[in-house]
């Protein structure tokens, strides 16, 4: 079991966007670290420190902070400074304890080590984040995604009492979203001005409450069925499974993976930045997951294919069935063992296929469903950002991407339903 504690947070704030070669930066950076690791780095001097930036998070600045050798522990941390406003829409009380939770039982996510005035140290894990070309590849991809569904699998099947399952947070989320993005205004004749009146936002807003209306209903109509149970009960979730949130460690490179071994080769991942976890539908984490392979320019012939999502779903859900009948308390879910007996049942009788796969059938219909809530959380999410002029990532083009990318994966989840 792997357990961290903070150890301590600190006032020192670092500015946004600062020259990362400047003197005074690291100077900066490295009293920051030592302010919260104390002890442990005490030693270590502005000359020893190798700094780089981290390109994969549109919230936040992220950059690596290496003490070549001169640290007595974690001789390589992430600085992670908070983006602008961030807090307005990141619970990082919430964050905190998540973390917390998971790696005191030792889950493959990296420790938050303490906290500065307006961001955090983290445990440095040496590996490869994915990339949208990973997941493209019809090699590696596949590789990734058969290493990622038990892993997700485990995710999803982990207790804790820390945490409350009672209420899910991805469509309160969402509403609080819609509250934020309601008041964003431009000066008349700008370009976000008029970027935004093309989006028309009251057709993103009715879009996404006849998404909810349409889950409400299924809800109602299959509630008792067992695969809509393990596909909408609550669990903790990674809510932003991006593709450069995946993280492959060194120990199993992504080079390794050939034709001949992508079906069979075990990549060590790590999921990381779990900004927007909480808790929620498994659903909507697997859809989130799978519309992130479309990359942040939204090309939807890059959403992956029925089989692929059918060989996601069978090695996920043989990882939550196997985690429900271990003995570890730790990762048992929150869901019996006897429910899982419909899934285990099927994949233990060779002449069943027939209802594997309607069990998946049913499965990848929600998951696409929940696949339109997760467009809409994004677009409406991004438009919330746009009145941060600190990044030149444009937000409002995203916004529309991800609308159209629902209206596109909405004829998909009509099909399904015939």
């Amino acid at each position: 079991m792997s357990k961290h504690s903070l150890s301590q947070t600190i006032e020192k704030s670092i500015p946004l966007g600062a020259d990362l070669k400047s003197v005074e930066f690291r100077q900066l950076l490295l009293e920051v670290i030592q302010g919260v690791l104390g002890p442990a780095w005490a030693d270590v001097k502005v000359a020893d420190l190798d700094v780089d930036s981290v390109d994969s998070s549109l919230t936040n600045q992220l950059c690596i902070v290496r003490s070549n050798g001169k640290a007595k522990k974690e001789d390589s941390v992430i600085v992670r400074i908070f983006g602008a406003n961030t807090g307005k829409i990141i619970d990082r009380e919430s964050e905190r304890c998540l973390n917390e939770s998971l790696t005191q039982i030792g889950f493959d996510c990296p420790a938050f080590l303490g906290y500065f005035h307006n961001g955090r140290i983290e445990s440095f894990i040496n590996g490869k984040s994915c990339n949208d070309e990973d997941f493209a590849s019809p090699i590696q991809g596949p590789a990734i995604a058969n290493s990622l569904a038990p892993l997700l699998g485990k995710l999803h099947s982990v207790v804790t009492s820390r945490i409350s399952f009672a209420n899910e947070q991805t469509i309160s989320k969402s509403l609080e979203f819609i509250s934020i993005a309601d008041k964003v205004t431009f000066p008349d004749e700008h370009e976000k001005a008029i970027k935004l009146h093309s989006l028309n936002f009251s057709v993103i807003k009715a879009k996404f409450h006849e998404v909810v209306q349409e889950i409400d209903t299924i809800k109602k109509e299959r509630g008792d069925l067992p695969v809509h149970i393990i596909a909408t009960q609550n669990t903790i979730i990674h809510g932003d499974l991006l593709c450069g949130n995946i993280l492959i460690d060194n120990s199993t490179p992504l080079v390794s993976v050939t034709s001949q071994t992508t079906q069979d080769v075990d990549l060590k991942l790590w999921l990381i930045d779990m900004e927007y976890s909480g808790v929620g539908s498994p659903a909507y984490d697997i859809a989130n997951h799978f519309n992130e392979w479309l990359g942040y320019n939204v090309d939807n012939s890059l959403y992956p294919s029925k089989n692929v999502r059918y060989t996601f779903y069978q090695k996920y859900l043989d990882a939550r069935a196997a985690h429900a009948n271990s003995s570890n308390a730790d990762y048992q879910g929150v869901l019996s063992k006897k429910l899982w007996e419909s899934w285990t049942v099927i994949r233990e009788n060779s002449d069943s296929v027939q209802e594997r796969d309607r069990f998946l059938s049913i499965f990848d219909e929600i998951v696409v469903l929940f696949g339109l809530l997760s467009h809409l959380y994004w677009s409406i999410w991004a438009i919330t950002r746009a009145v941060n002029d600190e990044t030149i990532f444009d937000y409002l083009d995203y916004a529309k991407l991800k609308f159209k990318a629902c209206l596109e994966l909405e004829k998909v989840w009509r099909a399904l339903k015939l």
